[in-house]
């Protein structure tokens, strides 16, 4: 695929949103790689979040809010940075880095607009030697390289432009050649008017090295509409890069026009009276549904799209014509119609950007540069959306391409979702069901059970429905959050129908189950390797949906199900319990003189190793009912995933253990499966925890996190370790010792001397990180 690359100058870029309609323009134009000058940030003041398109931006910046130069690289272009240099007073930034591992060479420039030797000296020196791979070097360089084809009109003094022979020679030196004028040898166009010159000249250029001549492939000076540069772009060849096309998706912004929503809202209608609920199977009926409005959906979406492009194209052809026709005619009247003509498109551009400032919320446009909490959160999470360069392979090269990367996370995602996490044998099931009925667990009474499992009505579904949060990614399908909200009245009796179908034991179609699995890098972990990475699965909306509904009639149960000791994902519980009784019995620990250490153990992917034997069999321990077990069931009859990164997508692979990330149930779940371990720790006479009066606490958890307050530890770890291996072998469940960390609260020093030699902790020396 080739590698777009725009170069343009911004007359800043601080207005949210100027950069909204930029970063439109310039995904129109299928820009990879953006080279920005005059951004105007102030250093330290560039904001964290662009457009989610360009994730990765760089920033040369001066103190004040002048000068500037930024490079961004569009989400499909996996840029892995080695070295870099940031001018102070922003005039240029420098990159070396590799794209899909083959070396590249980045400058964005904006040059002084008077004679400075030094600057140039200045980038020599950065281009010495000169560098192997590709080399793109581009900017507004404030000189012109020829004095006829480069200006509209003659100078009326020989050094106008002071800095072209310095500009000349820095060509010659590096061998570097302009791209645009390459393509273009005898052609007069214009990057820049200034008005008070009444004069038009090409100073903003893309300079590409002798030996990458063949690569390029095309080199356009576009029209100058909310700028006073006109946009440059240049397409050169890369055979090693490819883009797959991106799976369908709604695009939230169709929702909110009046006469889409009045025309889906009469399909939807003719949908259900053409097709009679009585005479089709349920999820027949569903996903038939799906399939008539996404075609509707794709063909307003295609109009819609087409309108604005005749729209913009219109006035862009007018715009280019008017321009030809001024540079050389310069006459007031033809520049009236210009700047008239630019209003109009600006207008446009403007209406398109407001309204994706609506779709992402109308908060984040007022807070502009200034995020409070939330906005944070929301910048930490995109941070983290880094580009993968590779994935280390065991036998053979990296995987350096989307596809290749893609693949391999499948196979790693394959082999632990493989159904092997708890060993098989004939007497798997009785040893389960053995373990759990020597444990004191609280059950559900025969009527919460018959609760539980009651027929859904419309009346539970639409406040779910009308809840949805619509600000979360839609799954394979393509349905947003937005559309199910919109329609809900309409929407609910289908699903409704579907949903007690599955309650009644029905299988539901393999798509509803499909899921996208997009991958998060953790913090300080080798960005080659798989496992480093967090997985998130994007659930399709209906299939969420009705995990929120079996969510809800549970959580109303966990309680009375689980003890005080878990505070993770239960009603009227949270996390300053644990750790406020956990400070407080550390000063009891203190005062009373009991020698006792704290643990926190690492659960190695815990939530996608539970073995779904074991998790049938504590749901009937508690007492939770088959009916209810079979509606649960119906979300694990035959779920799939395929891995999507940097625009790559694996080819799919069965699910078959695991609570699913993303999916409202999970972590009810999970809590669910955990609670025998927890019971049995707190039950075992040899695993001690810090004494108050007649009561021996020794566990706090949240979800996972497992923070436990021994004493004896001598005797109370041995057991401990004994509980956690039965437990694995039955669950699925697996303590990552080494990752595990041990804090000192009393204990002498002789025996902190022989746990260390007999466990494997990381042992903090003065505090510990709990959640």
């Amino acid at each position: 695929m080739p590698l777009h690359v725009i170069s343009h100058n911004l007359k800043g870029f601080n207005n949210p949103m100027k950069r909204r309609k930029a970063m439109r323009s310039y995904v129109s134009l299928g820009a990879d790689i953006l080279l920005l000058q005059e951004t105007h940030f102030a250093k330290g003041k560039s904001p964290k979040f662009f457009d989610k398109r360009f994730p990765l931006h760089f920033h040369a910046c001066a103190t004040t809010k002048h000068r500037g130069t930024s490079i961004f690289f569009r989400s499909r272009v996996s840029f892995v940075l080695r070295r870099k240099v940031l001018d102070k007073e922003g005039r240029f930034l420098f990159l070396q880095g590799s794209i899909d591992d083959r070396p590249i060479t980045l400058l964005n420039v904006y040059a002084p607009n008077t004679r400075d030797p030094a600057f140039y000296d200045r980038l020599l020196t950065l281009l010495e030697p000169f560098p192997g791979g590709e080399v793109i070097i581009g900017g507004d360089f404030n000189s012109i390289l020829d004095r006829v084809l480069d200006r509209s009109t003659t100078p009326t003094q020989p050094d106008s432009h002071p800095n072209r022979p310095l500009l000349k020679n820095f060509l010659q030196q590096t061998q570097i050649v302009d791209a645009w004028r390459l393509l273009h040898p005898t052609t007069r166009d214009y990057t820049f008017y200034s008005h008070p010159n009444i004069t038009y000249t090409r100073i903003d250029f893309v300079f590409v090295p002798q030996r990458a001549v063949r690569d390029v492939l095309s080199a356009k000076i576009h029209e100058i509409t909310w700028s006073d540069h006109a946009p440059l772009s240049v397409v050169l060849a890369d055979g090693s890069r490819s883009s797959p096309r991106p799976p369908w998706r709604l695009p939230d912004a169709l929702l909110l026009r009046p006469e889409v929503v009045t025309e889906l809202d009469l399909a939807l209608t003719n949908f259900v009276l053409d097709n009679n609920p009585d005479h089709y199977h349920p999820d027949l009926l569903w996903t038939t549904h799906k399939a008539v409005l996404r075609g509707r959906l794709i063909g307003l979406q295609a109009a819609h799209y087409k309108k604005l492009h005749t729209q913009t194209t219109d006035l862009t052809t007018t715009l280019a014509a008017l321009e030809r026709l001024h540079k050389t005619q310069p006459d007031p009247l033809i520049w009236n119609r210009i700047v008239t003509t630019r209003g109009e498109l600006n207008s446009l551009q403007t209406e398109r950007a407001l309204g994706d400032l609506r779709r992402v919320g109308q908060l984040f446009f007022e807070k502009g540069n200034k995020p409070d909490a939330m906005l944070a959160r929301k910048l930490h999470a995109l941070r983290k959306r880094n580009s993968i360069a590779k994935i280390q392979r065991s036998e053979n090269p990296p995987a350096v391409t989307p596809s290749e990367i893609a693949e391999e996370f499948a196979r790693y995602y394959t082999k632990l979702y493989d159904g092997t996490t708890a060993p098989s044998d004939n007497q798997k099931l009785q040893k389960i069901r053995s373990f759990l009925e020597q444990l004191p667990l609280r059950t559900l009474s025969r009527p919460q059970a018959n609760e539980l499992a009651t027929p859904i009505t419309t009346e539970e579904l639409l406040p779910v429905l009308k809840d949805l949060r619509i600000a979360k990614a839609p799954g394979p399908d393509g349905f947003s959050p937005l559309y199910y909200k919109k329609f809900r009245t309409q929407l609910a009796p289908l699903l409704t129908n579907m949903y007690n179908g599955f309650l009644e034991g029905k299988t539901p179609p393999t798509e509803l189950l499909a899921a996208s699995i997009v991958v998060i890098p953790k913090e300080g972990k080798d960005p080659s390797a798989c496992a480093s990475y967090r997985p998130i699965s994007l659930l399709n909306v209906d299939m969420k949906i009705y995990a929120k509904v079996l969510a809800t009639r549970l959580s109303r149960h966990l309680p009375s199900l689980v003890h005080p000791d878990q505070v993770g994902f239960i009603p009227s519980r949270g996390a300053p319990d644990n750790i406020r009784r956990t400070v407080n019995l550390l000063s009891i620990a203190h005062a009373t003189k009991q020698p006792s250490l704290l643990l926190s153990l690492d659960a190695e992917k815990a939530f996608d190793r539970v073995d779904w034997t074991y998790l049938w069999e504590v749901l009937r321990r508690y007492g939770v009912g088959e009916g209810m077990i079979r509606g649960i069931r119906a979300l694990y009859t035959s779920p799939s995933a395929s891995v999507m990164t940097m625009g790559g997508r694996s080819r799919p692979f069965d699910i078959l253990n695991g609570t699913r990330q993303g999916c409202p149930l999970s972590p009810l779940l999970f809590a669910l499966c955990l609670e025998p371990l927890a019971e049995q720790i707190r039950g075992h006479p040899d695993i001690s925890g810090i004494a108050v009066g007649n009561k021996n606490y020794k566990l706090s958890l949240f979800a996972d996190d497992i923070l436990l307050t021994i004493t004896r530890p001598l005797v109370s770890l041995p057991n401990l370790y004994g509980c956690l291996s039965s437990f694995g072998a039955l669950s699925g469940y697996k303590i990552n010792i080494t990752k595990s960390e041990a804090l000192n609260i009393s204990l002498p020093p002789e025996v902190v001397t022989h746990l260390r030699e007999s466990f494997t902790f990381r042992w903090c020396p003065h505090r510990l990180r709990y959640l």
